[in-house]
């Protein structure tokens, strides 16, 4: 499956998920950013489930080894 570039990204899902990778693996922010691949204040962002670019997007998801498209929201649910 492809991502959608029009689709929505569940920011609150990624985050939830990122902060509970980093809680399992007992890392810190800062201690994940360089792993990740960017800064802690991209970390930071998508841990609260702000909005992030799509390069630190990318980036997590594959550090968290899961499709970007596990965090796009179905067309179905954004016209209900």
């Amino acid at each position: 499956m492809t991502t959608n570039a029009k689709a929505p990204i569940d920011h609150p899902l990624l985050g939830r998920v990122l902060t509970g990778r980093l809680r399992f693996h007992n890392m810190s922010l800062r201690s994940a950013a360089p792993l990740i691949g960017t800064s802690f204040n991209s970390i930071g962002r998508a841990a609260r489930g702000e909005p992030v670019d799509l390069a630190t997007y990318t980036l997590v998801c594959h550090w968290l080894q899961l499709s970007m498209d596990t965090f796009m929201i179905p067309t179905e649910e954004r016209e209900s």
